[in-house]
C-alpha cells in the first residue's frame, strides 16, 4: 500500500468530485463527417489496389495485365477524387 502513496495520483473515490477541466472536442458538421468518411474509403481503396499491384503476377510483362492496368487507373481516379474533397474540408474551417 505504501507504493501507492509515492506513485501516481489515485482516481477519485466514489462520490468525490473530479477537479480536472475537460477539453472540448471541436464540433464536426455532418458535411465534414461525410467528407471524412469518403476520404477514409478512398484511402482504404488506394491501399487495397496498391497491395494488388505489388503482388507478383504471371500475366504482367513489360506492360501490366488488364486487371493491374485497371488498378492503376482506379488508383489515379481515387487520388484525384481525394484531392477535390480535401479543399472542401479546409474551406469549412
Amino acid at each position: 500500500m505504501a507504493e501507492w502513496a509515492s506513485g501516481p495520483a489515485l482516481p477519485p473515490r466514489r462520490g468525490q468530485a473530479i477537479t480536472a477541466t475537460a477539453t472540448v472536442a471541436p464540433s464536426i458538421t455532418p458535411a465534414e463527417r461525410a467528407c471524412f468518411g469518403w476520404l477514409q474509403a478512398l484511402e482504404d481503396a488506394i491501399s487495397y489496389r496498391l497491395v494488388r499491384l505489388a503482388a507478383p503476377c504471371p500475366g504482367c510483362g513489360p506492360q501490366r495485365c488488364d486487371d493491374h492496368a485497371v488498378d492503376v487507373g482506379l488508383i489515379a481516379g481515387y487520388r484525384n477524387t481525394a484531392t477535390h474533397i480535401r479543399p472542401v474540408l479546409h474551406a469549412r474551417r
